[in-house]
Formats: structure tokens, C-alpha cells, sequence
């Protein structure tokens, strides 16, 4: 598995995984499989604004792109994406709290992210 990206997908793909009871291969010659997480991208926009033009309801959205490589396979595995979206909803005046709220979003987005590659994995590799 490989990301460039801390506390990404990618990164909790790898422990789901390993928690799960799968074997992690030391490298790619010794693997059966490679998942390459190729994209992990936010965007947010914003879905209603109060009186003074302050947000109070933004959508977050999480893209991820991936590609699953059996080790057989001499030529690129076709990649897949996933899309995750969010509502996010602001009252208030408390910056730091809204932010805290969407980096707590952002995380459970992640997490529920790397749940449901595990589940398409799973279907494809039975």
C-alpha cells in the first residue's frame, strides 16, 4: 500500500487490514496484491449562508481513487473511485469549534472511506 498522505486512507486501510487478520507483504515481489491509493481529495462547498452572509451549512466531500494490482497482472489494473458526502451544519459564532467539528467529520469520512473499500475488496476478491 503506498500514500503519501498521514492519517490517510491509505494509512487506515493498511491497519483495518491488518487488523483484520490480513498478512502484509514485506515488499511487492512477495505480494499477491498491491493497493495502490492513487487520490485522496476534499472539497467543501457551502450550502446556506445566514443574514450576514456567514456560513451555516457546508457540504464536505471526500474523493478516493484506488486501484487493486494482482501480482500476475503485467499491465495496470483499472483504477476505482469512491465519492463520500457530508452535511455540516454551523451555529454560532465559535470558530474553533467548527473547526474542530469538520476535522472530527473529516477523520470519521476517512475511516468510513477505508470501511468501504475493505467491503468492495472483499466482494471483488471472493
Amino acid at each position: 500500500m503506498e500514500s503519501d498522505l498521514q492519517d490517510s486512507v491509505a494509512s487506515i486501510l493498511r491497519r483495518d487490514l491488518q487488523n483484520g487478520g490480513v498478512a502484509m507483504a514485506s515488499d511487492t515481489e512477495t505480494a499477491r496484491f498491491s493497493l495502490l491509493v492513487t487520490q485522496e481529495k476534499f472539497s467543501s462547498r457551502v450550502l446556506s449562508v445566514d443574514a450576514n452572509g456567514k456560513a451555516l451549512d457546508n457540504e464536505i466531500r471526500l474523493v478516493v481513487s484506488f486501484r487493486l494490482i494482482p501480482a500476475e497482472l503485467d499491465e495496470t489494473a483499472a483504477e476505482q473511485q469512491l465519492e463520500l458526502v457530508r452535511q455540516l451544519s454551523f451555529s454560532g459564532s465559535d470558530e474553533l469549534g467548527q473547526r474542530n467539528e469538520a476535522a472530527l467529520m473529516k477523520n470519521d469520512m476517512r475511516n468510513d472511506m477505508a470501511s468501504q473499500i475493505i467491503r468492495r475488496l472483499e466482494v471483488q476478491l471472493r
